[in-house]
């Protein structure tokens, strides 16, 4: 049996992106050890709840709880990529010190993430932070079904928006944090 990639309308066809595993299931597979009976109900998420840090469980967040509401526009603009009309280079003119946000310590926060780029989709990963999606345009503002579990990349295809909630849990000696983000397009490294 094949797992397959059958991609996105609009995704560049390279040589085997198709093929990602292959499974051969068979009568007696070896030693039991390792193995379960069944799949459970509700899969762990990594959050502690009242740990010393102060983190939630991903999947307990509530807009309620949101401190800061922020927007991130992805588009292609003058031939490159960017975010918020921000370039990685513009990052690297500032000395690394521009920043989209600057979380506070265990604050939590809603991220939109907008694709403006026309014919191109997005998945937007955000280092270090695993977050609940709360709305997604495409589905009448529900995530999909197979997006109800905490998430670290996300798909935004073309011209959609979607809606993230997530808790900076960076650590006890620090007042707040930078969390690394870039889209997952191998694509745009060669068109930028």
């Amino acid at each position: 049996m094949d797992l397959r990639n059958l991609s996105n309308k609009n995704n560049l066809d390279f040589p085997n992106t198709d093929k990602i595993m292959r499974f051969q299931v068979v009568a007696d597979s070896g030693s039991s050890a390792g193995t379960i009976s069944s799949i459970p109900v509700t899969l762990d998420d990594g959050g502690t709840p009242g740990s010393a840090r102060g983190s939630l469980a991903t999947m307990s967040l509530t807009p309620e709880m949101a401190v800061a509401k922020r927007v991130l526009r992805v588009k292609r603009q003058g031939g490159e990529w960017t975010i918020n009309e921000e370039t990685w280079e513009d990052v690297e003119k500032s000395g690394f010190t521009r920043c989209f946000a600057i979380p506070r310590r265990n604050s939590v926060e809603p991220w939109t993430i907008v694709n403006e780029s026309g014919g191109w989709f997005h998945p937007v990963h955000i280092h270090l932070v695993d977050a609940k999606i709360i709305a997604r345009n495409s589905n009448g503002g529900k995530p999909f079904a197979w997006e109800t579990g905490p998430k670290d990349v996300f798909y935004a295809s073309e011209n959609e928006s979607i809606t993230l909630l997530m808790q900076f849990d960076t650590g006890p000696d620090s007042p707040g944090g930078r969390y690394m983000m870039h889209c997952h397009n191998l694509v745009h490294e060669s068109t930028t």
